[in-house]
């Protein structure tokens, strides 16, 4: 396996070694309290259920932690293999991106517990940004829709990290845990990754969670045998995390997550280099979260949460670095208004962030003061009505000295009508405003046109869902205009407007949940374009959209609980498809890649806490190009079979 010896963990060896003891025998720092009743709702895997709330209609997909140990998710691609709405892809893990209904993250609102995840550091990055994907407890994908809560600038929708904490873990009756994982990965210059976590409960309200990860990945092998050179890397993770109670009244939960990849590559590091570059490529996080709840009993007026949150993201070469650092804060209640179940969610939120490289003199810095309000009514027993809005002011201040001032209003409507108690239909109007914000950090300009517009978003939805016993159908139309694309990656001309963008499309999802057998199998299409101020019209646009195939997903599962064992497969089909960029017309090729797991956790008392874990991608060894791989052929070819290992105890 290819590594850097030169290069220790960030924190030096013996501190990774002090937190990884600390991670596996956090109990012994803990006095032994009375065992106490926790009780834990089982994780499972989702696929479409009939909607019980207005918050069920505008989240398009939800991801939990079963799912990605099932499927020894290391990477973005995996994260969403099992969606439809959101895909990943890139080939090399440092560089995905990830695309909702064709838009790229960096065009919706992303959060990390609640902590946004914005811009771009540098578009030959990649866009995805770096998640520990065993901190997971859920994913919430929003694609096109989003209301008012969902925060400022949100264009194309949201993507929602949620991580454990220590309740998420701990077993009915259990004070004190841990557990310990190590994943071997044989078609990765025998890699392997190792996670420990310690976690338990400080009171009978307080919880903890201290967890630290180490992996080194080699450089996988594609479908026609070649060794993918510069994919190798290694990750440090960390996250220490308490939760728990003040009074039956106040909530508080703080937390502090930090990771760090690190590879080699070219500056243009999505870009397939065709010969080994030792300059390295580190990207680092650091996220800090302090959320705070105050809900008196009896009073249904008041229902508080403070939210404050720092995080940095960076990107370091051989001589070259850039940054991204955002503070912010949000501060909302929820009152219950009418006895008919109208409630109320009204409040404000502020976010600066500060953009900065070595390369250029001075920093960006841009920052959005928002306020809101959402409403959920129920009109009556058949009708759900939500309704919303925001208000966000925009100021800039660029690197050439020049000042920005943008103000604008997102309303939103959502009516959802219950049939029958099987049949639900569903329409969604939502508007979304993002005024000017600072250039990718890395990128030289320093020039903004002085008379840049702000982009403006409008998202029409239709959908419907239904239930016949064991079998669930759900489908949705949708349509998405931005107005006034910035150009996220100006080349030697001031930053200015570049376009239009159109997109529609349609998803449509089948299944079943039998008994011990679940599957279902779902399509999805989106046409994506952009008009821009000189006419042309384009499909893909780098850091604003990417057009790919029309989508067939197919999920199957099987459980034996008597025996504790699970077995997935997982098949996509994409159809080929020749779209128009600023490099001329490419032409995608067709794919099909078959994945499947096999997980068991024995039920006999003397293995308890013991789970081994099987999983395998591209099956069939399948040689090709993910379509929403930078550049396409120009970037990293996919990976070929790969097949991984994972031993994991929990005590």
């Amino acid at each position: 396996m290819k590594t850097d010896t030169n290069e220790l963990p960030p924190f030096g060896p013996t501190k990774f070694l002090a937190l990884s003891a600390l991670a596996g025998f956090a109990s012994l720092s803990v006095a032994q309290e009375a065992p106490v009743d926790t009780v834990l709702e089982e994780t499972t895997l989702t696929t479409a259920e009939l909607p019980t709330s207005l918050g069920d209609v505008t989240t398009d997909a939800e991801i939990d932690s079963a799912s990605l140990e099932q499927w020894s998710t290391e990477d973005l691609e995996g994260l969403f293999k099992t969606t439809l709405s959101a895909k990943a892809g890139g080939g090399r893990t440092q560089t995905q991106d990830i695309y909702i209904q064709g838009l790229q993250s960096s065009m919706t609102n992303v959060t990390i517990d609640g902590a946004q995840q914005v811009g771009l550091i540098f578009y030959h990055a990649g866009s995805g940004g770096s998640i520990e994907t065993d901190l997971l407890k859920s994913i919430s994908i929003s694609a096109g829709t989003s209301n008012a809560l969902s925060g400022p600038g949100a264009l194309g929708g949201s993507l929602a990290y949620e991580t454990k904490d220590g309740f998420d873990l701990l077993e009915s009756g259990q004070s004190v845990g841990g557990s310990v994982k190590a994943t071997y990965y044989a078609d990765r210059e025998d890699g392997y990754k190792l996670n420990a976590m310690g976690y338990g409960l400080l009171s009978d309200d307080w919880s903890y969670l201290v967890s630290t990860g180490y992996s080194d990945i080699g450089n996988y092998t594609d479908g026609a045998g070649q060794e993918v050179i510069q994919t190798h890397y290694r990750r440090k993770s960390a996250l220490a995390k308490v939760s728990g109670n003040i009074d039956e009244s106040q909530s508080l939960s703080v937390s502090y997550e930090y990771i760090k990849d690190q590879g080699a590559g070219s500056l243009r590091a999505n870009v397939y280099p065709g010969e080994e570059d030792s300059v390295p490529n580190i990207n680092e996080r650091e996220t800090l979260t302090f959320n705070y709840g105050f809900n008196p009993l009896g009073n249904d007026a008041v229902d508080t949460t403070f939210k404050f949150y720092t995080t940095e993201r960076s990107l370091i070469g051989d001589t070259n670095n850039a940054m991204i650092k955002s503070v912010g804060l949000d501060l909302r209640n929820t009152s219950l208004l009418l006895d008919n179940g109208m409630t109320f969610t009204y409040g404000t939120d502020f976010r600066e962030d500060t953009y900065g490289s070595n390369r250029v003199e001075g920093d960006e810095v841009g920052s959005v003061l928002g306020f809101y309000g959402q409403a959920d009514w129920e009109l009556s027993e058949a009708f759900l009505l939500s309704a919303g809005a925001r208000y966000d002011s925009y100021d800039l201040e660029s690197r050439d000295g020049t000042t920005f001032d943008q103000s604008g209003f997102s309303p939103n409507a959502t009516l959802l009508y219950n049939a029958t108690q099987d049949l639900t239909f569903h329409a969604t109007y939502a508007e979304a405003f993002r005024g000017v914000y600072p250039v990718q950090s890395y990128l030289t300009n320093s020039e903004t046109d002085p008379d840049i517009k702000p982009e403006e978003s409008t998202n029409l939805e239709f959908g419907l869902e239904y239930t016949f016993g064991d079998y669930f159908v759900s489908g949705k139309l949708f349509e998405t205009t931005i107005d006034n694309v910035i150009n996220p990656r100006p080349r030697g001309t001031p930053r200015t407007n570049l376009g239009d963008y159109y997109a529609d499309g349609y998803e449509l999802m089948v299944g079943a949940n039998i008994d011990k057998f679940r599957a279902s199998a779902g399509v999805i299409l989106s046409t994506p374009e952009v008009t821009n101020v000189d006419g042309t019209v384009t499909d893909e646009t780098l850091s604003v959209n990417m057009k790919t195939g029309r989508t067939w997903l197919g999920n199957f599962e099987y459980r034996l609980a008597e025996m504790g064992i699970t077995t997935g497969w997982t098949v996509e089909y994409v159809q080929a498809v020749s779209t128009t960029g600023a490099r001329g017309t490419t032409k995608k090729s067709s794919t099909i890649v078959h994945d499947a797991f096999l997980r068991w956790e024995p039920v006999a008392d003397s293995l308890d806490g013991v789970s081994i874990n099987l999983a395998a991608s591209n099956i069939f060894d399948n040689d090709y190009y993910e379509q929403t791989t930078f550049a396409y052929m120009n970037g990293y070819a996919a990976p070929g079979r790969d097949v991984t290992l994972t031993f994991g105890y929990k005590f």
